[in-house]
């Protein structure tokens, strides 16, 4: 018998139900929030059209613009890095506009005119507060220092206290990173932010990486790409036009962090649900059913191992979210891969070149192994180890346990 639609249950079968009618066959679903970092490199993709140059996707520009703040800049009350990367990208985007308006309107050139200052204002006091040792946002001492070179490229400069500290943490992270490993075949987190790179790399070699039409499906990282490769992409501006429509912009002219983001929503819902009181018998089947293919399909094309979307780089988080998941949808797949994948000496790795570790990585990595009840018994070692590296973690904390992959 069907769930009641206005039950407990009633409601859970339609959230699986609406993650499975909005999943894509080619670009998979993804409903993360409109990112205006994100969005700023999308309205700096400019094409050849009939012989005159375009600014490609003006709705795109345009939604930059409505987004900022009359303090001048375009933060997301998240966190100082946020508003510091998307005020960056927002800025570097009107400059070009304007050093290049193509098809803008004259009124539109004054009012980016009248506010370019107070952008600029906005950014350099963001930086004379910024606590750099406190930042833990993912790959932000790569992207700052490409950022402030792109703008420097563009006439506008910024000194701060923080500056000389930041380029000793891209150092750092750099002296593990050698761009050439880009070219080869095997895949690595930094294609999806291929921005950070721009000036750097040659984007026509790295081409082979597409997963439809995406960057490691980074808007900003696909963005740069078509900016910077020899030949335009047709396959890359479909993608790019996809997340704008079925993204949760709707056409509005932003575009999230992430799209596709199928494997990690589908993975969050199942377990939300299922740990949570609800079961097999009271969801709906059909949905079910579509979700375990989805994530059957991704486990067995990477040998054990998903990350975020198909065809993207696996990850550890991902990989035990997604093990939980199936466990709980009845088909348990061995932790072998991600124990021999991603295990380090004190703790699991989120990523292979992480700079440095995470606590939700690792809660999700014990959250798998102890559901893997075929293999509890050779798992005490990493279990054990986890349960300290949290233990650890927790005590060195301030009390505010930050991590990398939380805003």
């Amino acid at each position: 018998m069907a769930p009641f639609p206005d039950s407990l249950e009633g409601q859970a079968s339609q959230v699986l139900r609406t993650c499975v009618r909005n999943y894509h066959n080619v670009y998979g679903t993804g409903s993360m929030s409109l990112s205006v970092y994100d969005t700023a490199w999308v309205s700096m993709i400019s094409k050849s059209i009939n012989g005159e140059t375009h600014w490609l996707f003006p709705l795109s520009f345009q939604y930059v613009l409505d987004q900022q703040e009359s303090s001048g800049g375009w933060s997301t009350g998240l966190s100082d890095i946020d508003g510091i990367l998307n005020t960056s990208a927002a800025l570097l985007s009107l400059r070009k506009h304007i050093a290049t308006p193509y098809q803008l309107d004259p009124e539109v050139v004054e009012t980016v005119l009248a506010r370019l200052p107070k952008a600029i204002s906005s950014l350099r006091e963001s930086f004379r507060n910024w606590d750099i040792s406190s930042t833990n946002h993912v790959g932000f001492e790569l992207l700052v220092p490409a950022l402030l070179e792109m703008l420097e490229q563009e006439g506008i400069f910024f000194d701060f206290a923080g500056r000389e500290q930041l380029l000793n943490v891209r150092a750092k992270k750099l002296s593990k990173f050698k761009i050439d490993m880009l070219y080869s075949k095997m895949q690595n987190p930094a294609l999806h932010s291929l921005e950070a790179f721009i000036g750097k790399l040659d984007f026509d070699r790295v081409s082979h990486h597409k997963a439809f039409g995406s960057m490691m499906a980074s808007p900003s990282s696909t963005a740069a790409y078509m900016m910077h490769c020899s030949t335009w992409d047709d396959e890359s501006e479909s993608y790019i036009r996809h997340v704008l429509s079925a993204g949760q912009g709707n056409g509005s002219g932003g575009v999230p962090s992430a799209f596709p983001t199928s494997l990690f929503e589908l993975t969050w819902v199942v377990t939300n649900l299922f740990q949570n009181g609800f079961t097999k018998d009271g969801s709906d089947p059909q949905s079910l059913q579509k979700i375990t293919d989805i994530l059957k399909i991704s486990f067995d094309s990477n040998e054990g191992l998903i990350g975020f979307a198909p065809c993207v780089f696996p990850d550890a988080d991902d990989t035990a979210k997604g093990l939980v998941a199936m466990k709980l949808l009845g088909h348990e797949i061995s932790c072998d891969k991600l124990v021999e994948s991603f295990e380090g000496a004190e703790h699991f790795k989120t990523y292979s070149f992480e700079r440095n570790p995470s606590l939700t990585t690792n809660c999700n990595v014990l959250s798998a192994l102890l559901y893997s009840s075929n293999e509890l018994r050779n798992r005490a070692s990493q279990i054990a180890k986890i349960i300290k590296f949290l233990c650890r973690y927790w005590c060195q904390s301030d009390g505010d346990i930050l991590d990398k992959w939380v805003g």
